[in-house]
């Protein structure tokens, strides 16, 4: 797992092709196209309160990181592989606002 923890890209980094997995090819649970684009999970081997957190990292057409981190807890019921993972990751990943709280996106700039 240290080279999961070890390879960290701040989102926009471009990276393109083989480079946008090479850190984490090992450890990786599902590996997705997403229309042009591609997810990837991982298993960080982290628990707590009852979830196992995994990684995750979405990459654009062009091989830009548009998302990566390792702090989607899944609950113990679900498997972090599974398609519900995978949907949840997605779900969590394209929020906008009117989905959720206003207050969520108060930080945030347009």
């Amino acid at each position: 797992m240290s080279n999961v923890r070890g390879f960290v890209r701040r989102a926009g980094a471009a990276v393109g092709g083989p480079a946008a997995i090479a850190a984490i090819t090992g450890d990786i649970l599902r590996a997705v196209k997403v229309g042009d684009y591609q997810l990837y999970t991982w298993d960080t081997a982290k628990t707590d309160g009852g979830k196992s957190y995994i990684g995750y990292r979405f990459i654009s057409p062009s091989g830009v990181v548009l998302f990566q981190g390792t702090d989607i807890g899944v609950p113990a019921d679900i498997a972090i592989d599974s398609d519900a993972t995978l949907t949840g990751v997605l779900g969590f990943l394209v929020l906008r606002p009117g989905d959720t709280d206003p207050d969520y996106f108060s930080g945030y700039t347009d």
